[in-house]
């Protein structure tokens, strides 16, 4: 149900308090009185107070021994946050303000030093007043057994009831106040929508002796110990996102998880709980690239056992039985980390239980007994009454099926990679990022104390031709990677420091392999002039691009002096950082930069050849 839909349906029982509306009728119950223990009468009311919320209203009267009993539930959930009001009661007009008291708030009066405890009286719907009679007939309850069995105590409380009394004829001012962790009590405000100087409401952070008493379940908070950012930390915790949920719209969350699979790869599950209306979906993502061959894995089904077989399906893998004449297209059933019993099961749903050719007037009948013929065969399968194969072919290669003998063969199961077809690369998305031809030209790599690329303080590796006297060029423009070397080494900020951290940025473009030696510099010459570029570059070199790396971390023993660039040499070995050190990180961006700048060359292909039709 979508939030407008929720509305008009909520909008449509809860209705505004009004004493003309003659449909706005209570529910009558028969119910058993607790006082004499004959039946009597409980009416219920759904309703919505004005700039508040709905609530529901109950009131029991027992015709036989005159009992009552007034309750109020809030027909709401638990709010964000707590609330306090705050009244400062001037008149005897503040009196008749409606009050609206859940069971977990507690009320306190400063003047008198009073106060009822949260979850010591029912929700009640009353007034000021109201609330001030509650509590005296609360006092009075046992007052003829105290006078007998501590006349102290009761004479005490008979003054305090006095003062409660004084305090209904308002000769002087006093202060109410209500404090309701769950949100959901209310003080009147007369003056709607307009500002009402005495009342101030408040709204508070629940602490989780709060959430304790209300039975909410909240995270510890470690102040010491914040989350880290990195891979390691990322793989030992699972990330919670705020979401809705697909299937009523409700506020829902994704957990999501960094798994690594033994024996094969590294992959992302995340899986959606919803609490409203309990559905659930998980989904499983590659945690890395697409494999450079396609993945078709065979396994004999000889044991019941092998329904236990983790499985792990991608988006791009389908499922084929050949014994069943069946094949799964590869986006049928999405990415799912299951068994192999839990495949079997979904496809039985999927083509049996959820065909909504099954039932209604779609429903045919020699069509419903091939299905149902076909859901008996798959139970066979998971009960080992079948021999058959199971094979999961995906082109990207990134399909996984569990050997139970690892790391030996499993003598039931072929893994066979193949070369993919033109029509699976274009299925893939592959036909239109090939970067063949294209090698990677660094025009500038530079250093940063922030992640920042602009930031001011930056010590330069090399511009072009010109190399600090630490870095070593390794391949530039030549292929379709560059490396470099640079030795270690620290801002003068950070010279007093144990760990030091910087950023590594590259001015990048991409350029054919024949075009990028008329813009690789001509550092082999004396003067180190560069070469000047034709313009009309056409498709041939991409704009530049700035491609940065994550946080570089230096750890040394003793401190280093003061330095601007290396303060003395360092041993090649020791100290040297290849371009690799960042690679991980790295990597990953210029994949990212590649797709853009291919994208770029693209479409001033595109937008090149339009213009040359008009010329």
């Amino acid at each position: 149900m979508s939030v407008i839909e929720e509305e008009r349906v909520r909008g449509g029982v809860f209705k505004d308090i009004n004493a003309e509306d003659e449909d706005q009728q209570p529910t009558v119950i028969e119910s058993l009185c607790m006082n004499c223990y004959e039946n009597g009468s409980t009416r219920l009311l759904v309703t919505k107070i004005p700039f508040f919320k709905e609530i529901i209203i109950s009131s029991f009267t027992c015709p036989h021994c005159n009992w009552t009993n007034t309750e109020i539930q809030s027909a709401g959930r638990i709010q964000e946050q707590g609330v306090l009001y705050t009244l400062q009661v001037k008149t005897k007009e503040d009196m008749n303000r409606e009050v609206v008291k859940s069971d977990s708030a507690s009320t306190r009066i400063p003047q008198l030093d009073f106060e009822i405890p949260a979850f010591t009286q029912k929700g009640s719907l009353s007034t000021i007043e109201g609330l001030l009679d509650r509590a005296v007939a609360g006092l009075e309850q046992d007052q003829p057994v105290r006078k007998t069995t501590d006349p102290d105590v009761a004479e005490k409380i008979e003054e305090f009831i006095k003062r409660l009394k004084i305090l209904k004829e308002v000769e002087e001012e006093f202060t109410l106040i209500i404090d309701d962790s769950s949100g959901n009590s209310f003080i009147e405000n007369p003056f709607a929508p307009q500002k009402d100087t005495a009342l101030t409401v408040t709204h508070y952070k629940r602490t989780p002796e709060n959430n304790a008493k209300l039975g909410i379940e909240t995270e510890e908070e470690d102040d010491e110990e914040k989350p880290g950012t990195d891979l390691h930390t990322m793989r030992n915790e699972v990330l919670v996102f705020n979401t809705n949920c697909p299937e009523c719209n409700a506020p829902a969350n994704t957990n999501m998880k960094l798994v690594q699979i033994p024996h094969f790869k590294e992959v992302i599950i995340m899986a959606t709980n919803c609490d409203s209306c309990g559905h659930r979906t998980n989904e499983v993502k590659s945690g890395g690239a697409t494999e450079e061959l396609g993945t078709r894995i065979t396994l004999h089904i000889t044991d019941p056992s092998d329904m236990s077989r983790d499985l792990l399906k991608s988006e791009t893998c389908s499922v084929l039985i050949p014994e069943l004449e069946f094949e799964l297209g590869m986006a049928a059933l999405g990415g799912k980390f299951t068994t192999l019993e839990g495949l079997l099961k979904d496809i039985k749903d999927l083509i049996v239980s959820k065909n909504p050719f099954m039932c209604g007037d779609s429903s045919i009948a020699d069509r419903a007994e091939k299905l149902e013929l076909f859901g008996g065969k798959i139970d066979k399968i998971i009960a080992g009454e079948m021999d058959v194969h199971i094979i999961l072919d995906d082109a990207a290669g990134n399909s996984y099926l569990q050997n139970v003998y690892a790391p030996d063969p499993d003598p039931e199961m072929k893994i066979e990679k193949y070369t993919r077809t033109f029509e699976q690369d274009e299925d893939l998305g592959l036909n239109d990022m090939k970067t063949e031809g294209f090698n990677v030209l660094l025009d500038r790599c530079y250093t940063t104390t922030s992640p920042y690329p602009g930031n001011s303080t930056s010590f330069d590796l090399f511009v072009g031709c010109n190399l600090d006297l630490q870095t070593i060029m390794g391949v530039n423009g030549e292929q379709q990677v560059a490396r470099f070397s640079f030795e270690t080494f620290r801002f003068v900020e950070h010279r007093n420091r144990t760990v030091s951290t910087f950023y590594l940025h590259c001015a990048t473009r991409l350029c054919e392999s024949s075009f990028c030696r008329s813009l690789r510099q001509n550092c082999t010459t004396a003067g180190r002039k560069r070469r000047a570029v034709q313009s009309g570059q056409g498709t041939s070199v991409s704009d530049v691009a700035t491609v940065s790396s994550g946080a570089i971390v230096t750890k040394v023993n003793e401190p280093f002096g003061p330095v601007a660039t290396v303060s003395k040499p360092l041993k090649q070995d020791e100290a040297v950082v290849g371009i690799s050190v960042a690679a991980g990180v790295f990597g990953g961006l210029c994949v990212i930069v590649l797709a853009m700048l291919i994208y770029k060359l693209r479409r001033d292909k595109l937008n090149a050849d339009k213009s040359s039709l008009f010329h």
